[in-house]
């Protein structure tokens, strides 16, 4: 993976990782270390907002992996039968 386009759900958050201006408060350094960290990992990475709304899906499947031992397992076409349930009841829920 070169490219990556994280969202989230706090504008406050976005703008501390887009720019520099919140490097020196207290949670500054945990800042810098999250953009040093994706310039040495990833080609390009873009932080931007989404409302949490749009946002259920990523957080039902975040949900789901922090349910379960990491294992190294990727999915390149089919979920597992319980990821899909829980999924498939996220998309089914009102906007």
């Amino acid at each position: 993976m070169t490219n990556i386009q994280v969202e989230m759900d706090c504008q406050v958050l976005v703008k501390a990782l887009k720019g520099t201006e919140a490097d020196l408060a207290p949670e500054g350094l945990l800042f810098r270390e999250i953009r040093h960290f994706a310039r040495l990992n990833f080609g390009n990475v873009s932080f931007s907002f989404a409302p949490r709304a749009c946002n259920k899906l990523a957080h039902a499947l975040a949900a789901y992996g922090a349910g379960h031992e990491a294992s190294g397992e990727t999915w390149s076409e089919d979920l597992p039968d319980d990821a899909a349930v829980r999924l498939a009841s996220v998309l089914a829920e009102p906007v």
